[in-house]
């Protein structure tokens, strides 16, 4: 059977929310209260907004115990083992007839290199990960099906660079973000790094 990009796809979010999943039931059996992706939040309580596009951000999980009568939190970050590789990169022709090129990526770490954006048009990105970072109303495990964080943009020679931790959103959201992408304007997008023939570190597909 022939795999499709979204069986790629499917297969690299899987394995980010494996060792998300596989964490909290380790920091549980040593008897911690764990909670899922909660957003980073100020002195005031109130969720933090950071960067050039005043975005909030979310921890993979938190660590709550109690010893000796006084509570500890701790915000525990998890990292998937690598890279679903993959021979070359994969070619999407978007709707728009934007270019799409899919190389090797982690769920939790996914560089993007736009060409064509106007440099401080962001406003779409922005709202993609607003979109995208509000919890469903109907969960049916603990995992929010959420993004984490989106660092600032950074263009040089006419390629827009972001950084994506897509969380334990779903495969919507990576298709909603090259939409956002699109409507940046971007005439190509780049996922992924294009794997080194020497690199045998990572996952196969």
């Amino acid at each position: 059977m022939t795999m499709t990009l979204g069986d790629l796809l499917e297969m690299i979010r899987q394995d980010y929310i494996d060792h998300l999943t596989a964490s909290a039931e380790d920091l549980e059996a040593e008897g911690a209260e764990v909670m899922f992706e909660p957003a980073f939040r100020d002195d005031k309580g109130e969720v933090a907004l950071e960067g050039i596009m005043k975005l909030p951000a979310r921890v993979d999980l938190l660590a709550k115990r109690v010893e000796d009568g006084k509570e500890e939190v701790e915000p525990v970050q998890v990292s998937a083992e690598g890279v679903f590789k993959f021979d070359g990169g994969i070619d999407v022709t978007w709707e728009n007839g934007m270019k799409v090129k899919v190389y090797p990526f982690g769920w939790d770490m996914m560089p993007v290199r736009m060409e064509g954006v106007a440099e401080g048009n962001y406003e779409a990105l922005q709202q993609w990960f607003w979109r995208w970072f509000a919890e469903p109303e109907e969960l049916e495990g603990p995992v929010q099906e959420v993004v984490h964080y989106l660092g600032d943009p950074e263009t040089k020679d006419g390629v827009t660079l972001i950084v994506a931790d897509m969380g334990t959103a779903p495969l919507e959201a990576w298709q909603d973000l090259l939409d956002a992408c699109a409507a940046l304007g971007a005439k190509s997008v780049t996922i992924g790094e294009e794997a080194k023939p020497e690199d045998e570190d990572g996952a196969d597909a």
